[in-house]
């Protein structure tokens, strides 16, 4: 059984960006050190009266500082009570070429 949140987009967005700064600021967001400086971030866009549903997974892009490369990080949250939990994690070089991170 799919379970339906009113929890908003926004409130998603910034709780995905929280967890996204706290592995960050612990050393354990894979690929950027917490010393590296980030240029962009954003979360995937959602589209105008997009309801949460759960299980939702959610990505967010980051560019760091004198890089070209994308790094792409998606979360996930099974429940309304869970946190997120990062799921997935990867960069697209410059080739367009995805690498895998760990």
């Amino acid at each position: 059984m799919l379970f339906v949140s009113c929890t908003s987009v926004k409130t998603v967005g910034r709780d995905v960006m929280d967890e996204l700064v706290r592995l960050l600021d612990s050393g354990q967001l894979p690929g950027i050190k917490s010393s590296e400086m980030i240029e962009e971030a954003h979360v995937q866009p959602f589209p105008q009266y997009y309801r949460i549903k759960y299980p939702e997974t959610v990505a967010v892009f980051v560019v760091k500082k004198d890089e070209a490369s994308v790094y792409s990080y998606v979360f996930t949250k099974l429940d309304a009570r869970d946190k997120w939990t990062l799921t997935s994690a990867g960069r697209r070089l410059q080739n367009g070429e995805r690498e895998e991170l760990k």
